[in-house]
Formats: C-alpha cells, structure tokens, sequence
C-alpha cells in the first residue's frame, strides 16, 4: 500500500495515487515493522495529527507526513532536501500568491466511499477543479472560477472587496 495524506490519509496502490507514478524512488532504510503495525500507527498515532485543519501546503503537508512515517518504520527521517521543498518554493512571487489556493486543492481531497482505487481517481477529479466560495478567500488570493453548469474551462482570478 502507498499512504499518502491530502487532508486526510488515504492509500492506493503504489504508484496509483491521484499524484501518479514516483518520479524518483529513494531507498529510506529497512524495517521490521510489518504492514499491520503500519496501519495501526498510521491510524491511531498519525491520523490525529494529520488532519484538514493542520494541512497547509509549506509547514503540515504530504512530505511532512511521509517523514513520521519513515522516522518511525526505520528510524531516519527523509532529507531535508524532500522535507523543505515547499519552503523553497515559496520564495517565488507566483507560489506565495497560490499558497491559499494549494492549501484548499491539495488538503482537502474528498474521503474515499468506494474501494480506493476508485475513490483515489475521484479524489484527482475533484483537485483539479478545487471548489471556492468568496467568503472562504481572503481579499487578493487567487481562485478558480468555474462556470455555471461547471462546463468550460476555469478561469483563475484574485478576490476583491
């Protein structure tokens, strides 16, 4: 199973996940851990922690997640070069505008209510055509505009008040 957290935690088959297939694999270390133990701590211990009110696309995200994941089934955390990504990013004019846009796109994937292959594409569906009300965006963040009916494409603007 690959675990993967959007809001929540979900998990697919690896390299089915609504992000695809890896486009770049690196060995973490080994465990001893089984794939039992895994769940069990994903749910009781991360789980809790790991939710949509916590997710933000540069300090809480899937990256983030992956890291307790790692430090506890082999002791070592990701390097800081996976981990910081974000941080990076954000130093571009462009990210810092999209940063309100990618917290609401990509941690708030919609639980699965179907096997999770299914649920898991149907979770890529609805990030690609993120869902904004006026009142949820502060003045000058950027938004997609879908339009009525939801037929035609998306028009990405910035609110005003």
């Amino acid at each position: 199973k690959e675990y993967y957290y959007g809001g929540e935690i979900f998990f697919d088959k690896p390299g089915e996940t609504p992000f695809g297939s890896p486009t770049k694999s690196v060995s973490v270390g080994y465990t001893l851990r089984s794939q039992s133990e895994l769940h069990v701590h994903i749910v009781d211990r991360l789980k809790p922690l790991f939710t949509r009110d916590v997710y933000d696309v540069v300090n809480r995200n899937c990256n983030h997640f992956t890291d307790s994941v790692c430090a506890w089934l082999t002791g070592r955390h990701l390097s800081s070069e996976v981990v910081r990504q974000p941080e990076r990013l954000m130093q571009l004019p462009a990210v810092q505008l999209l940063r309100p846009v990618l917290n609401r796109w990509l941690g708030n994937l919609e639980p699965p209510s179907e096997p999770p292959e299914k649920a898991a594409r149907r979770a890529l569906d609805a990030r690609q055509r993120p869902h904004l009300t006026a009142s949820l965006a502060l003045p000058g963040a950027a938004v997609n505009i879908l339009p009525t009916g939801g037929d035609g494409p998306t028009v990405v603007g910035t609110v005003r008040y």
